[in-house]
This record gives C-alpha cells, structure tokens and sequence, in this order.
C-alpha cells in the first residue's frame, strides 16, 4: 500500500505543477483577450489548492520523508499566501502586486518539490531503512 501511495503521490505533485500553468495562461487570457477572465483566473487559482489534500492523504499513507513533507508544507503556506495577495489591493497595492512574483516562485517550489519526490520511487524495496551500509575497513596494522 505504501508503495501505490507513493506513486500517487509523485503523480499529484507533477499534476499540481501542470496545474498552476493554467491560472498563469488564464491571466495572459484576461490581458490580452478579454477583461472578463479575470474571475476565471481567480475561481481556477483557488481550485489549484485541492490537490494538496490529496497529496497530504498520500503522503501520510506512503510515509513520505520529513524532507519531503517540508516541502509539501512550505508548497501549501506559499499557495495559501499566494491566492490572498490579491485581497490586499485596496490597503497595500504594493503588497498585492507581489501576486505575479509570488506565482512564479509557487511554481519553482513545486517543481523542486516533484523532482525531489521522485527520489521516492528510487529508494531500494522497502524504503531507505533497508539500504545497505558501506563496508567498515579497518586500518591496517602493517607499516
């Protein structure tokens, strides 16, 4: 079980990146097409944070490393800070058009957080606890 768990996992942590391209696409969308896009851009942006449920329900079933689950973590705070930017436009307007840089660095995040959690399904049957250690050589008593 833990080992579908992880494949999941690594599935939704790639499938989460592919998704946060379609806000950015959907913005560009509002720019340069039509105004009306940018609730769409907004309704997508908050759809992009359900796949972290999932992934945290995977990763707990798949015992995903502490490392990993920092990741996963630190994905979820910048999402959550991400999509509330936007809602300090009247108060703090600088604040708030640190929206578009916060995305690009969502995006990095996650992309480092699916290319570390691919280690997951390169780790030896059995997890990390089963990796056999080097050799122990002792020195040599001959001078």
């Amino acid at each position: 079980m833990r080992k579908i768990a992880r494949y999941i996992y690594v599935g939704l942590a790639w499938t989460e990146l592919v998704f946060l391209f379609i806000p950015v696409f959907v913005a560009g969308m509002a720019l340069f097409v039509r105004n009306s896009y940018w609730s769409d851009h907004s309704a997508i942006g908050w759809i992009t944070g359900w796949p972290f449920l999932l992934l945290i329900i995977a990763g707990l079933v798949g015992w995903i490393p502490r490392r990993l689950a920092a990741w996963l973590v630190g994905m979820i705070l910048l999402h959550t800070l991400h999509t509330l930017l936007p809602s300090f436009k009247a108060d703090l307007p600088v604040l708030s058009a640190v929206h578009p840089v916060s995305a690009v660095f969502l995006i990095w995040v996650t992309l480092t957080h699916a290319r570390r959690a691919n280690q997951l399904l390169l780790e030896p049957r059995g997890g990390s606890d089963n990796m056999k250690q080097p050799a122990q050589i002792e020195p040599s008593t001959q001078s």
